[in-house]
């Protein structure tokens, strides 16, 4: 369902393993031990072989030894774990349906489990690539895990499938990635910060090249604001950076790259010679909230905390013709939203997939306290827990009054 303003990316169908029309069941088997040893040792890194099946009614195929990791940051310390499965770690079978790995992410702070999917639903709306996901139900050793979001990885074959080569530099960005400028020299964008490293090379790296993305930066943060229409539309794609900063504001991504300088991928696209804004882990979001911000009425023009820090988003939207094509850009997903009343029917309709499950997952309530009761009044009603400040219904009308209020001036 594209959106008339926006131009055409290519967007993979969902083929067999991210149907999101059925509810696909995925078994993972391993030592008992070998399993115990991953929940005990949660921030080691470790990877043990299992066998892997994949069952959705109408495709049913096994793998037997993949790579099966605990994988995430913060979320390591959830009750409810999330796993990532590795075809390409053993001899054998290297991929699966074209995916070399496979997210199943927890969701552990979203009692709906529907934010992440909900957004990346919106970002293939508006054409801007983004990973493919659906609900499974997850069970290992036989026994019932709960519900799980199945997140595509971005990776080689990622960013293959939408841009038609994987040659490129890809960066995956993590606070701090503020796109600061720091130097000329491009080794300096190589160093950690509290022992983090904010760009991480994920291709190329035996090369381990940074002279594109120091050149981007530089250019970024040191171009004059009367040429940086010029200069930045030749080192990265405008109009996808411009849709993603929308889709960001709009849902509130707190722990993002326009907030917290957190969660995205920058490609170098082979065949333009440009960057490609990609966003990554979307569950906090839509009411969802840490930093103590009223997202449904945050500013959609300084929405980001501070100037001075946030280039990504302050410097681009001070050039008159990027802050023109955002705010048009805003005013047509409000009206998608609005007149074809695409989310609460599209919300509906996911959760009616998987919701009879929530009363089995034997995770859902240990994290917070959650009971299956409070799964369906997540959709409506404000929870106890500190970080649920607006329930997701609500949040969506709320910023989209808000958002439109705001739009009506420009």
């Amino acid at each position: 369902m594209p959106l008339s303003v926006f131009s055409q990316v290519p967007l993979p169908k969902p083929g067999p393993v991210f149907r999101d029309d059925l509810l696909p069941k995925i078994w993972i088997s391993l030592p008992k031990d070998s399993f115990k040893l991953l929940i005990d040792s949660v921030y080691e890194d470790l990877e043990m072989q299992a066998r892997f099946v994949f069952n959705s009614g109408t495709v049913q195929d096994t793998v037997s030894k993949v790579g099966f990791s605990i994988r995430g940051s913060a979320s390591r310390d959830a009750a409810k774990k999330s796993f990532k499965v590795s075809f390409n770690s053993f001899k054998g079978k290297k991929s699966f349906y074209g995916l070399e790995k496979m997210n199943l992410n927890a969701e552990a702070d979203d009692p709906s489990l529907i934010r992440s999917k909900l957004c990346w639903d919106l970002f293939r709306t508006m054409g801007v690539p983004a990973p493919r996901a659906n609900h499974v139900l997850l069970y290992i050793n036989e026994v019932f895990q709960g519900v799980y979001l199945n997140i595509e990885q971005v990776d080689e074959e990622f960013v293959a499938l939408r841009f038609g080569n994987k040659g490129g530099n890809l960066y995956k960005c993590q606070w701090p990635a503020d796109l600061t400028y720091v130097s000329q020299n491009p080794d300096d964008y190589k160093d950690s910060v509290n022992e983090i490293l904010p760009y991480t090379l994920k291709t190329n790296k035996k090369a381990n090249d940074f002279s594109d993305i120091a050149h981007f930066i530089d250019v970024l943060n040191n171009t004059p604001i009367k040429n940086l229409e010029i200069e930045l539309n030749k080192v990265i794609n405008v109009n996808n950076l411009l849709k993603t900063i929308v889709l960001n504001v709009f849902i509130g991504a707190g722990d993002g790259p326009f907030f917290n300088q957190n969660n995205y991928y920058l490609y170098k696209n082979t065949s333009t010679g440009k960057f490609e804004f990609i966003s990554y882990d979307m569950n906090d979001t839509f009411g969802i909230d840490f930093f103590d911000i009223d997202w449904p009425n945050q500013s959609v023009y300084s929405w980001a905390p501070d100037s001075s820090g946030f280039p990504v988003f302050y410097q681009v939207l001070s050039v008159p013709a990027f802050r023109k094509q955002y705010t048009l850009l805003f005013k047509e997903l409000l009206n998608k939203i609005e007149t074809a009343g695409y989310l609460e029917p599209r919300i509906n309709q996911l959760k009616s997939l998987y919701e009879r499950y929530i009363s089995l997952d034997i995770n859902y309530s240990k994290q917070f306290g959650w009971k299956p009761d409070d799964f369906q009044k997540s959709f409506y009603e404000k929870l106890p827990q500190g970080h649920l400040k607006t329930p997701l219904i609500p949040y969506i009308h709320s910023r989209a009054t808000s958002a439109k209020r705001q739009l009506s001036t420009k």
